[in-house]
């Protein structure tokens, strides 16, 4: 596979519009199963601008990955 491209995660910055208490909407995994309250829902404009976040880095990551399948069998290479 290719390198990613990208930030790393340390360079990673969450989308204007991001909660961070919030990506959990029931309990914890393996914690408690306090449900969490949203007290404020996006807005159908900011769940848009997001999709259209997400989509422009599909579109302008997905060329640089190798998504081929490949493999081996008995000294035989199929695949992409």
């Amino acid at each position: 596979m290719k390198e990613e491209s990208g930030p790393s995660e340390a360079e990673f910055r969450p989308w204007a519009g991001h909660r961070g208490d919030y990506p959990f909407l029931g309990g914890r995994p393996g914690g408690t199963q306090e449900t969490r309250r949203i007290e404020t829902a996006h807005t159908k404009a900011e769940v848009l601008e997001y999709r259209e976040i997400c989509r422009a880095e599909v579109e302008a990551r997905a060329p640089a990955l190798d998504l081929g399948a490949r493999w081996n069998c008995g000294g035989t290479t199929f695949g992409v």
